[in-house]
């Protein structure tokens, strides 16, 4: 009996309650959220601030509650806001970014964010 609870408990980290597409999601969103050295170096004050706004009231929820979802189970998000962020993602990344993004995605239980400007 101790043993089917090991293996039980094993198999209960090794498996995501999300999707593939939320868990790719999720680790593109979480590596946009960190960003690269120098990604905002030339932009102009007012599209910087436009950025981390859209940043901050859309990009950092949706990634709290795609672990959520990871966490629970429970769906919390809508799907309009999911399929055009989704949407997005496919546009800009390749399939091997994308499995990157995937296996990144998979290992995150919690990312911050902070913004000033």
């Amino acid at each position: 009996m101790k043993l089917i609870n090991t293996i039980q408990d094993i198999l209960r980290e090794q498996t995501s309650n999300l999707t593939v597409h939320e868990q790719t999601l999720l680790g593109f969103l979480s590596r946009f959220l960190k960003g690269e050295d120098g990604d905002f170096q030339n932009t102009p004050f007012e599209e910087l601030k436009k950025s981390l706004l859209f940043n901050s009231e859309t990009i950092y929820p949706m990634v709290q509650k795609l672990l959520q979802k990871k966490s629970t189970g429970k769906k919390t998000y809508d799907d309009k806001t999911f399929n055009a962020l989704l949407m997005a993602m496919n546009k800009t990344v390749n399939k091997d970014l994308r499995y990157e993004l995937y296996i990144e995605g998979g290992k995150l239980d919690n990312v911050t964010y902070t913004a000033q400007y």
